[in-house]
């Protein structure tokens, strides 16, 4: 079990990081207002289109450690929640 944990967690991050890819090698650069932008929804990396993901100007460019680590904590919230609803204890797992 441990072993299909792995395996569908490394799809998944390889998921993200071909999304990742395609954000960039496919974003639109407006040069009029030197702006990278996002060309379609890219929902893995909770990007919208029309998101500025590149700027000369006060912009924080989308990090995808930050997005790995959401992504993360979601999965180990989501695995308390299902031990919870099973009525296990967590203070005795080991």
């Amino acid at each position: 079990m441990e072993n299909s944990d792995r395996v569908k967690r490394d799809e998944f991050r390889r998921r993200l990081k071909e999304e990742w890819k395609l954000l960039w090698r496919e974003r639109f650069d407006d040069r009029i207002r030197a702006e990278g932008v996002a060309v379609r929804d890219y929902t893995l990396l909770f990007m919208d289109r029309g998101f500025v993901i590149f700027a000369a100007r006060d912009a924080k460019a989308p990090s995808f450690s930050e997005i790995v680590e959401f992504w993360a904590s979601q999965v180990a919230f989501m695995l308390l929640t299902l031990l919870w609803a099973d009525g296990a204890n967590l203070f005795e797992l080991s």
